[in-house]
């Protein structure tokens, strides 16, 4: 998926979330597969890792489904990854 296509996904989902309330987002609500989400956040970011010397993969991942909106799911994922990558080089060693 091109660059455009990822950030035209991100602030679309953002819209959606300033212009819905709970019960609407809860419409949208349905069987979702969390493991493929994570998997797909995990190689959205793989790129964006390597640039700051950091190597991302996933070890173990169970197959999880859960009910909810696939969408904001990924763009919760794609932003806890994202964060968490930078303050990885800053982690005090052992």
């Amino acid at each position: 998926m091109s660059e455009i296509v990822k950030i035209q996904h991100l602030i679309d989902g953002l819209l959606f979330l300033a212009k819905s309330d709970k019960l609407e987002i809860e419409e949208t609500f349905e069987a979702v597969y969390l493991d493929e989400i994570i998997t797909d956040c995990v190689e959205e970011l793989r790129n964006y890792a390597e640039n700051k010397s950091i190597k991302i993969e996933i070890k173990h991942l169970e197959p999880l489904t859960v009910n909810g909106n696939g969408d904001l799911l990924k763009i919760a994922c794609l932003n806890l990854l994202k964060n968490a990558i930078p303050d990885i080089n800053n982690t005090p060693s052992s």
